[in-house]
């Protein structure tokens, strides 16, 4: 073999590989899944495989001939990703951005959306030659996942911002009062302790404690929207009164608080207080009708690190409360008399405590008798409170520090539990009253227990009343009002009126009440014996009395004077030591155990 022919096998050899691997490698492109395209120097499409043809199905159907002549350019595949809704100059405009963004040097892929086959990341290459190739990679199902991401985290975002939101509310209303916007009592806690731990030092401040005078009249007269009306323009004044840092606060019902921080300067609390006063004493307007309100304040001073909050109110209370006893509309400070006061005052609310606690409240009856026949016709209840030495103490001395400490309803407990014993007593000795009577206050009244615990007293031939008692204001009950005793009288529980002719008691709240019968006020019947004035008006109530069939029931009837008067003015029953002292259990069965009534 010559050297001249190996060479040329050489070649050939090298020629057919060459052409082989070119088959092979077009080939490999036309069947690869990504799309491939190469255009040359002049953007027109040289070669490609048929998943480049699926991302523009349309230009290949269109210019099939010109694709396989080879003049099949670049702008006419963009033509067709050019939204059809452009005018022309617009279209030609985003059709050149097209060409010219794909001829851009590029650092990164590009994302593009082709409608017939979706998302694509395209890689771009420009050749030594002039020409560019390009590889799509569908990623539709990455960007569909990037933006279900991008949407989470977008919703993720909107519910912190709804939940920052939401909390700020919640934060808003546990803190503030919602009828005023003033803060409330939870947010003057926080303040304070804010105060005493934030520094580590000891931090002054002056409380004043405001209570509004008439303002139940204004509720009671003109209706609580015109109450609401009122206290938020109180809430008004005290936001104008405070100095910066300051803090106005609505206890609750007509009870304010002005703190005043860092200053023990009772004197300056004082002036505070009584400007807010001057400034009260101006008629606040609601729907043109003037609402004449006043303010008593108590001031008192402490350094934070030396008491709670409840102790530091307790003061400023009992200076409020002084300022009401000397006739309101005016400022107390608080001092070392009222400290005495409420030392005393902590000591019998621990000793009322132990008393419950020990079963040392028990009941006293008096008999109530007709006026006609003096027949008894039942017996009213009567709270007393036996002390260790056997001293017995009435209401009167320990009823405000009860009432103050929330221990009526307990105490109500107590006797309704007695109550119970008393009554098997009297009716194992034959005796059944009539009816026997309870004085109600209106925290009780509203109690949802009241109407069980009463009805539970209920006997056979015994009809149980309530007497309402003196802290009740009867001239316009609200619904809720209204609906407890309407409820009361469902479970055949007597309502009665104490104290008629009182100022609380008149003849609106006779008929707002409709009571089972009415009790005269006893500072009327005790001088009627000898004052023609009084006597004429225990006439006129009688009348009032008969004339809207409410029986009528005189107490303090202390004199056989008395006796005779009532009687004769045409009252219905009568009660007062004249008749019967109020008596325990045991002295109620030795009188009525034999003919159950007592004569005149």
């Amino acid at each position: 073999m010559s050297v001249g022919s190996d060479k040329r096998s050489v070649d050939d050899s090298a020629i057919d590989k060459a052409f082989k691997e070119r088959e092979l490698f077009q080939d490999a492109i036309r069947c690869a899944p990504v799309p491939f395209a190469v255009f040359d120097a002049d953007d027109r499409l040289f070669a490609w495989n048929e998943s480049y043809e699926l991302i523009h199905p349309e230009a290949f159907h269109d210019h099939r001939d010109r694709a396989d002549a080879g003049e099949l350019h670049y702008r006419d595949l963009m033509r067709y990703h050019v939204a059809a809704d452009l005018n022309e100059s617009d279209g030609a405009l985003e059709l050149q951005r097209l060409v010219d963004a794909a001829k851009a040097p590029v650092d990164s892929p590009v994302v593009k959306n082709y409608p017939a086959m979706g998302q694509f990341k395209v890689f771009r290459y420009n050749l030594s030659s002039g020409a560019r190739a390009g590889i799509a990679m569908d990623v539709s199902d990455l960007v569909e996942a990037q933006r279900n991401l991008t949407a989470a985290r977008i919703q993720a975002e909107e519910n912190a911002r709804m939940l920052a939101e939401a909390n700020a509310e919640i934060q808003a209303f546990a803190y503030t009062d919602e009828l005023t916007g003033l803060a409330n009592r939870r947010m003057l806690g926080e303040k304070l302790k804010r105060m005493r731990d934030g520094e580590g030092r000891s931090r002054p401040c002056v409380i004043l404690h405001i209570d509004l005078d008439r303002f139940k009249q204004v509720n009671d007269l003109m209706g609580h929207t015109a109450g609401d009306h009122v206290l938020r323009e109180v809430a008004q004044l005290l936001l104008r009164s405070r100095r910066p840092g300051d803090l106005a606060v609505r206890l609750g019902g007509d009870e304010f608080i002005l703190l005043m921080v860092d200053t023990a300067d009772v004197q300056a609390g004082a002036a505070v207080a009584q400007t807010i006063i001057d400034d009260l004493s101006t008629p606040i307007f609601y729907n043109a009708s003037p609402c004449r309100i006043g303010a008593s304040i108590g001031v008192s001073t402490h350094q934070l690190d030396q008491v709670e909050l409840d102790d530091m109110l307790s003061q400023s209370d009992l200076a409020m409360y002084r300022a009401k006893d000397r006739g309101r509309n005016r400022v107390e400070q608080f001092d070392a008399s009222l400290q005495r006061e409420l030392n005393t005052k902590c000591k019998l609310g621990d000793d009322i405590l132990q008393a419950i606690a020990e079963q040392r409240f028990l009941l006293h009856y008096q008999p109530q008798f007709r006026c006609k026949d003096m027949t008894w016709s039942g017996i009213e209840a009567l709270c007393r409170w036996q002390q260790p030495c056997g001293q017995l103490l009435t209401p009167g001395r320990f009823f405000d520090a009860a009432q103050s400490l929330s221990l009526i309803g307990d105490i109500d407990r107590c006797l309704f539990s007695r109550a119970a014993q008393d009554l098997e007593a009297l009716q194992s000795a034959g005796i059944v009253p009539p009816k026997v009577s309870f004085n109600i206050g209106y925290e009780r009244l509203i109690d949802q227990q009241l109407a069980e615990e009463l009805a539970s007293l209920q006997r056979p031939g015994m009809v149980i009343a309530v007497e309402l008692l003196e802290t009740l204001s009867l001239e316009d009950p609200d619904a809720s009002f209204r609906k407890v005793l309407d409820n009361l009288k469902a479970m055949n529980i007597q309502i009665e009126i104490d104290d008629f002719g009182s100022e609380r008691a008149s003849i609106n709240s006779l008929v707002a009440v409709s009571p089972s019968s009415m009790k005269i006020d006893q500072r009327i019947v005790l001088p009627g014996p000898g004052s023609t004035r009084m006597r004429k008006l225990i006439r006129a109530i009688v009348d009032i009395g008969k004339a809207l069939e409410i029986p009528v029931i005189a107490e303090g009837v202390e004199t056989d004077a008395h006796v005779e008067m009532v009687c004769e003015l045409g009252c219905d029953y009568m009660q007062g030591f004249a008749l019967a002292r109020p008596l325990p259990v045991e002295s109620l069965i030795a009188m009525f155990g034999s003919d159950h009534q007592l004569a005149a």
